[in-house]
């Protein structure tokens, strides 16, 4: 699967983890994509040795062939329920792991 074939919203997340490098994005759902009208949250990491800071070179290509790591991504975006937060955690541009928070109010 290539860059290009995503949705704006998902094209957007990849662009955006890929810039993030090392760190955190927690963003919120809808209908399976990321709804970036409610806003978005960006931790940043600092990875003293071995990497360089700053946005993965990837970050600015128009298009590129998805890694596994993207897929499971967007598998994870469709099955988290609407209004969920999902934060997902980036290490080398890519995410590594992903966890959603979900409010439930008490009848």
């Amino acid at each position: 699967m290539k860059k290009r074939m995503l949705q704006k919203p998902e094209r957007d997340l990849v662009e955006m983890i890929q810039r993030v490098n090392f760190g955190q994005v927690t963003v919120a759902v809808s209908c399976g994509q990321p709804d970036w009208s409610k806003g978005y949250r960006i931790v940043r990491t600092a990875k003293f040795k071995g990497e360089k800071p700053g946005p993965r070179p990837e970050a600015t290509s128009r298009d590129f062939e998805l890694r596994g790591e993207h897929v499971w991504l967007l598998d994870v975006l469709a099955s988290t329920s609407d209004g969920a937060l999902l934060t997902i955690e980036v290490q080398r541009g890519l995410p590594v792991f992903a966890s959603s928070e979900e409010k439930h109010w008490a009848a």
